[in-house]
C-alpha cells in the first residue's frame, strides 16, 4: 500500500491504443495486456483507481467499453490484416520450395527467384502491405470513433490524474491528438520506453522509420512530465538521450521497473483453436530443440544463429531450432535464408502469431532458448526462461548481463563459431541443461512496481512545480 500522506492522482489511465487496434502479441502488446489486465488489483492495492482506456478521434473512451461494442466487422478487418501481413511470406515459402524441386540448391543462379526477382517482390510486398494496412487501419479507426462516439460517452481527465502509456506510440493508430488535449489541462503524462534502439544503433532500423522514430519520440517527450523504462540500461540510454535533446534543461525524472516472468493458468492451458499449429507443435517437443523467441530483424541476430546451426547440422546435430516471432523491419535478407534453408521444415521450423499458452508450451519443453540479439530493451524471452527452468545461451551484452546475471551461457554475438562452441557445450554436458528455476518476479509484482515507480515521477514533478511558483 501508498503511505498515506503523500500525494496520489485522482485517477490512473493506462493508455493501450496500439494493442487494442493492432490485435499482435509480441513483446510490448504482451507487456500491455499483463498490466492492464491487472487494473483490478492494481486500484486495490494503490487505492487509486486504475483505468485502460484507448484513444481514438481525438478522445479517450474506457477499454471495456471499446472491448464490449467493437463487433464482428472490426475483428474482422483486424484478422484480414494480420492474414495480409503473412499471406506474401506463404507465398515465396511455396515458391522457393518449386524452385528447389526444379534447380539444384547450391545453384547460385537460381532463375525462377534471381537477385532482380526478389528485389521486385519485396518491393512489392513492402508497399502493397503499408498501403492495404493503411486503408485498413484507417477503417478500422473511423468504426471504432462512429461506434463509441454514438454509444459511450469519452472520458474526462482532470489536472490531478495520471496518464500512462505502456504501450506503443510511434504506429499509426496513435491519437496525438487526444494526447495534446489532455496535455492542455496538466494531466501529468508519463510513457513508458521499451528502448530507444532506433536511436542508439540505427544501423538495424530502416532510415526512414528510424528518422519517424525519433520524431514521434521528441513529440511524445514534449508532453511528458517524466519516463518510464523497462531496465537499467533503457534508463542510461534515454537519460543520455535526453541531455542532448531539445528539451535537455526541462525536469524530467526516468525511472525504471523490471517486467515479468509467469504466465497465467488462463494462458496456459487453453485448448488449441488452430489444429495445424497444434500438430506443428505436439510434434516439435517430442524432439531436441532450441527456442529462439522475438521479432525477425537484424538486431535479434537470426542470420549468427541460422549460420552456427547449418554448420552444426552439417555434423548430424539433432536438435531443431525453432523460431517464434513477427516479421519486422529489415527482415528480408532473413526470411529469404530461412525460406532457402534445405532444413526448412524438417529442423528449421518457423512460427508466427502464437498465443501466450502456445509459446509457454515450447518453453516446458525446450532443450534451451538462445537470445543472439546484438542489442534489447529488456530481454523478456530470458526471464521467462528462467522461469521455466531452461538453460539460456546468450550474446554478451550488458542489458543482458543485467537481468540475466551468471544463469545465461553467454557467447560473442559476433561469432557463429562462439555460439557453436556454446551448443556443443551444452549439448555434450547433461548436468548444464538441469537447471533450476530462477526466482523472477511475478507480473503482479511487475505491474505494481510499474504503478509505484510512476506514482513517485508523479509525486517528483508535482513538488519541482511547486519548487518554481515558490521561486516566483
Amino acid at each position: 500500500m501508498i503511505l498515506n500522506g503523500k500525494k496520489n492522482p485522482e485517477n490512473i489511465y493506462i493508455d493501450c491504443t496500439e494493442t487494442f487496434f493492432s490485435g499482435l502479441n509480441t513483446g510490448i502488446q504482451r507487456v500491455v495486456n499483463e498490466i492492464s489486465s491487472r487494473s483490478q488489483m492494481l486500484s486495490q492495492s494503490i487505492g487509486v483507481p486504475c483505468i485502460p482506456v484507448i484513444g481514438v478521434g481525438g478522445k479517450y473512451y474506457l477499454l471495456k467499453d471499446a472491448l464490449r461494442i467493437r463487433g464482428d466487422l472490426l475483428e474482422k478487418l483486424k484478422n484480414f490484416k494480420r492474414l495480409l501481413k503473412d499471406s506474401y511470406y506463404s507465398f515465396r515459402s511455396r515458391f522457393v520450395n518449386k524452385s528447389k524441386k526444379v534447380h539444384h540448391y547450391d545453384d547460385q543462379s537460381f532463375p525462377i527467384l534471381d537477385r532482380s526477382s526478389w528485389s521486385f517482390l519485396l518491393k512489392a510486398e513492402y508497399f502493397s502491405k503499408e498501403i492495404v494496412g493503411l486503408l485498413v487501419s484507417v477503417a478500422q479507426l473511423q468504426i471504432m470513433h462512429f461506434r463509441l462516439s454514438t454509444l459511450v460517452k469519452p472520458i474526462s481527465m482532470k489536472s490531478n490524474d495520471l496518464f500512462l502509456i505502456p504501450d506503443g506510440f510511434t504506429g499509426r493508430y496513435y491519437d496525438f491528438t487526444a494526447l495534446k488535449k489532455i496535455f492542455k489541462v496538466n494531466v501529468t503524462i508519463i510513457p513508458l520506453l521499451h528502448d530507444i534502439i532506433p536511436i542508439t544503433h540505427p544501423e538495424v532500423a530502416h532510415e526512414r522509420d528510424a528518422k519517424i522514430f525519433r520524431k514521434t519520440l521528441d513529440q511524445m517527450l514534449s508532453y511528458s512530465s517524466g519516463v518510464m523504462t523497462v531496465s537499467r540500461s533503457v534508463k542510461e540510454n534515454v537519460e543520455k538521450y535526453l541531455s542532448h535533446s531539445p528539451i535537455s534543461s526541462r525536469f524530467l525524472p526516468v525511472h525504471f521497473f523490471y517486467l515479468g516472468a509467469d504466465f497465467s493458468r488462463e494462458k496456459k492451458y487453453r485448448s488449441h483453436k488452430n489444429r495445424s499449429l497444434e500438430g506443428v507443435i505436439s510434434s516439435v517437443i517430442q524432439k531436441k530443440f532450441f527456442l529462439i523467441v522475438g521479432t525477425i530483424e537484424p538486431r535479434k541476430g537470426h542470420m549468427i544463429a541460422l549460420k552456427a546451426f547449418n554448420s552444426l547440422w552439417k555434423e548430424n546435430f539433432d536438435s531443431i531450432l525453432v523460431l517464434v516471432g513477427r516479421t519486422g523491419w529489415k527482415c528480408e535478407i532473413i526470411l529469404r535464408q530461412i525460406e532457402r534453408s534445405p532444413f526448412q521444415g524438417e529442423k528449421l521450423i518457423f512460427l508466427s502469431n502464437l498465443e501466450d499458452f502456445e509459446l509457454s508450451k515450447l518453453y516446458e519443453n525446450a532443450t534451451g532458448l538462445i537470445l543472439p540479439s546484438v542489442t534489447e530493451g529488456f530481454g523478456l524471452p530470458m526471464v521467462e526462461a528462467m522461469h521455466f527452468g531452461i538453460p539460456v545461451i546468450a550474446s554478451d551484452i550488458p542489458v543482458f548481463r543485467e537481468i540475466g546475471g551468471d544463469y545465461p551461457i553467454y557467447f560473442d554475438s559476433a561469432s557463429s563459431d562462439d555460439l557453436v562452441r556454446k551448443l556443443k557445450l551444452l549439448d555434450q554436458n547433461p548436468s548444464l541443461r538441469k537447471r533450476e528455476g530462477r526466482k523472477w518476479i511475478t507480473w503482479d509484482e511487475s505491474a505494481l512496481k510499474y504503478i509505484e515507480e510512476s506514482l513517485v515521477i508523479f509525486r517528483e514533478t508535482h513538488h519541482h512545480q511547486r519548487d518554481l511558483q515558490g521561486i516566483i
